[in-house]
């Protein structure tokens, strides 16, 4: 009796929602018919994207992980101008929604809660986030450290968005796709604008006068070889730990690509990140079996650095780094860092603002300390940068303690890799201002937490997701 009353009443809650949404149609219909007939063109192309829109953003609402990985993809779209003082940035746009549709979902108490919350990171990033907003007080340009710190909240929230929306195997092994293929798109982007500055010859000649031409609306050279630092010990931990064949295969050609593009960055300090990075991956994780496709990618990528004119310009500038002028403009920059730290101790002088306190005051750009501990300490002080770093070493020995945790030997692998990428990151980012970055923020935040979510998965499912059987 119970049962068919409850049955009746979910059906009519059907029939009144289906018949809800067909008037609803028929009423927009209506609309557009009218519009037409009225030759309101514009008006119906407003209406048509307003519709779109809401049922766009009434999708991302019930599917949580394709807004994330909708986010990580918008910052390949860049920015596009709509007039000479107007423009749009669609990973802007994107992080706002997914801020809001997060805050109206751990607001609804039907949600269940995080497997994991990882209590310790979120804690110390938090109040990082809270020390250093404070901090934009005594900065000479507030506006800019409150843009600073934006970048740092970014990071913040899409950490927090995927460990709770990111947990099943189908989802990381997508997000490990799609990760991979953003680096691919990303190398695309980098040969369309090469092949923009004319012939090829040319424009080996022109990146040779001037690397920072090779740069999106969102990044130049050195920023954009840091994504390739991170993801390429990741493509090359999941060749060497999935059992497909056309995945091994699909993600071989990634490699080799993304270690092209990477060389046209000519970016000294994302080849050395990339090398330590790769060193402590073969030392660790290389089995005499895994030694063929090894040798076979090195032979194509050392192939490719004979061939390629800008390998040559590279080794050069690594050769010559100690009488570099970009070496020694970091260093007086390095100096300038600490004696503002030393000024400001416990506050720093508020994030993007080192530049006011240089030797040779840089006020009409953004200014870094190119290391991510002397910027931490100049910019949000003892107390910032103890919390800010604290963050990102519990991040390192929790991997590195989730790596220890596996049993499996390809898990392991996976797993490795990532510490790898992580170290990458991590030597790159004391010559280079990638930690602070919008868009490195996202995605490094980003595959943390879904790595964090990977290590609670059981073992059947992570083999599942690695394609194969337990060996």
């Amino acid at each position: 009796m119970i049962i068919t009353v409850a049955n009746s009443i979910f059906n009519s809650d059907i029939r009144g929602h289906s018949s809800a949404i067909i008037w609803i149609l028929l009423s927009v219909e209506i609309l557009l018919l009218a519009l037409l007939a009225l030759q309101f063109y514009k008006a119906i192309l407003i209406t048509v994207i307003v519709i779109f829109g809401v049922l766009l953003l009434y999708y991302f609402f019930n599917n949580p992980f394709i807004l994330f990985l909708t986010f990580l993809l918008s910052i390949l779209a860049g920015t596009v101008e709509l007039s000479s003082d107007v423009s749009i940035s669609f990973v802007f746009i994107t992080f706002i929604i997914l801020t809001l549709f997060y805050l109206v979902k751990i607001s609804d108490p039907s949600q269940k809660k995080s497997i994991d919350d990882h209590f310790t990171i979120k804690f110390l990033f938090g109040f990082f986030l809270i020390w250093s907003l404070f901090s934009v007080y005594i900065a000479i340009d507030k506006t800019l450290a409150i843009g600073y710190w934006r970048n740092y909240f970014a990071g913040f929230i899409t950490f927090v968005y995927a460990l709770k929306f990111v947990n099943t195997k189908k989802q990381i092994k997508i997000f490990l796709s799609v990760l991979i293929i953003w680096g691919v798109i990303l190398s695309f982007i980098e040969l369309y604008i090469l092949f923009s500055l004319g012939n090829v010859a040319t424009a080996m000649v022109k990146l040779f006068m001037s690397k920072n031409l090779l740069a999106t609306s969102w990044g130049r050279s050195n920023y954009l070889a840091s994504f390739h630092v991170f993801i390429i010990p990741i493509a090359f931990g999941y060749l060497m730990s999935t059992k497909s064949n056309k995945v091994k295969f699909a993600v071989s050609l990634a490699l080799i690509l993304m270690a092209s593009t990477l060389i046209l960055t000519l970016s000294r300090g994302g080849m050395l990140a990339l090398l330590i990075g790769m060193t402590i991956f073969v030392v660790k994780a290389l089995k005499p079996k895994l030694l063929i496709p090894l040798l076979f990618l090195v032979t194509i990528l050392s192939i490719i650095l004979l061939l390629n004119p800008l390998t040559v310009v590279i080794f050069e500038g690594i050769s010559t780094v100690e009488s570099n002028a970009s070496t020694h403009t970091r260093l007086n920059f390095y100096i300038d860092t600490w004696h503002a730290f030393l000024k400001h101790p416990i506050t720093g002088v508020g994030l993007g603002n080192l530049g006011h306190y240089a030797v040779f005051k840089i006020t009409n750009s953004t200014a870094s300390a190119h290391n991510i501990v002397l910027g931490a300490l100049g910019e949000t002080g003892i107390i910032g940068a103890i919390l800010y770093l604290s963050a990102i070493f519990y991040s390192f020995i929790t991997s590195f303690n989730n790596y220890l945790r596996e049993k499996i030997e390809r898990v392991r692998i996976l797993q490795w890799s990532f510490l790898c990428s992580f170290i990458a990151a991590l030597a790159h980012s004391m010559i280079e201002p990638n930690f602070e970055g919008f868009q490195f923020a996202i995605l490094f935040w980003g595959t943390l937490a879904v790595f964090l979510r990977f290590s609670k998965l059981k073992q059947d499912e992570k083999l599942n997701l690695l394609g194969a059987s337990n060996q």
